[in-house]
């Protein structure tokens, strides 16, 4: 009777052993998996992408979203039944992502990269880890710029507005200044509103950099600051047309040479902290004031 009691326990703890390993090698695999996805993408951004003002904010998204993860996987158990199978990320997104690799669109092979990762979530964690992991998961979406064929129109909208606008306050300062498509006219130097004068990659750090502020202040209740996500689009817009403003002052004054030197992105960086001390303070000040949320919750 006791041997036989042995023999059983042994026999469990073998076939114990055995589905832990089990579970292991596809965690493993998992992980694999989403890294060969990865670094092909990782070192095409960082030999191109990430060296443009576009795409300046990626590895510090990249930097804080990992830490996102690996704060919010804290308290996180293991689904006891698998959310989803892994087979349906290999199907549904691999050719996709074959695809953007083959045609080089980065933006593309990004998304498909965060898809399966959602698919992994939900396959290790459950709907609990999807719950948890939403944001930091979206987040990390914000690392690559979308490909010009959508920035391309919103570019030379704001190319154009933000050339107009220069021009007027500077005519009415008195100043001898002309535009002509994205080209000012100041004085005897002729400037060009270039792609990174339209403000994209300020708007796009701003925008991921005021979203993280928000979620965290916030603990991701995103009934409480939706307003302030609205107002980000024109504070970024202003920052920036301030910082067109300040570089045709510094042309004006002490000339071309000055403003195109350290002192062009110097400007955006002081702009970029501006842009965000408004964001905080206009999220503040919305925080104060009573929304129809709050007036449910304090009816209920």
């Amino acid at each position: 009777m006791l041997q036989s009691q042995i023999e059983q326990s042994g026999r469990e703890r073998l076939i114990g052993l055995r589905d832990h390993l089990s579970v292991c090698a596809g965690d493993i695999g998992i992980a694999a998996g989403l890294a060969l996805m990865a670094v092909p993408i990782l070192i095409d951004l960082g030999r191109g992408v990430w060296r443009t003002d576009q795409g300046a904010h990626g590895p510090l998204i990249l930097v804080l979203g990992l830490w996102l993860i690996v704060r919010q996987l804290k308290g996180l158990k293991r689904a006891e039944t698998p959310g989803a199978p892994w087979l349906v990320a290999i199907v549904a997104i691999l050719p996709l992502y074959v695809l953007a690799r083959m045609t080089g669109q980065l933006w593309l092979g990004w998304i498909m990269l965060m898809l399966a990762a959602v698919v992994a979530v939900h396959e290790l964690l459950g709907r609990a880890g999807l719950r948890a992991l939403w944001f930091p998961l979206a987040f990390l979406a914000l690392m690559v710029p979308p490909p010009g064929l959508v920035t391309g129109p919103a570019i030379y909208a704001l190319n154009q507005g933000l050339a107009s606008g220069a021009v007027d306050v500077f005519r009415a300062a008195g100043a001898d200044v002309a535009a002509g498509g994205a080209l000012i006219y100041l004085g005897p130097y002729e400037l060009q509103m270039a792609e990174a004068c339209a403000g994209m990659g300020s708007l796009a750090s701003l925008f991921a950099i005021g979203m993280l502020y928000l979620y965290l202040r916030h603990d991701g209740d995103w009934r409480r600051c939706w307003r302030t996500v609205l107002a980000m689009v024109p504070i970024a817009i202003l920052a920036n047309f301030l910082r067109v403003l300040l570089l045709m002052a510094i042309t004006l004054g002490l000339g071309d040479g000055v403003a195109q030197s350290w002192v062009h992105p110097f400007a955006g960086l002081i702009l970029f902290g501006i842009a965000m001390l408004t964001l905080i303070l206009v999220d503040r000040l919305l925080s104060r004031a009573p929304s129809r949320e709050r007036k449910v919750d304090d009816a209920a």
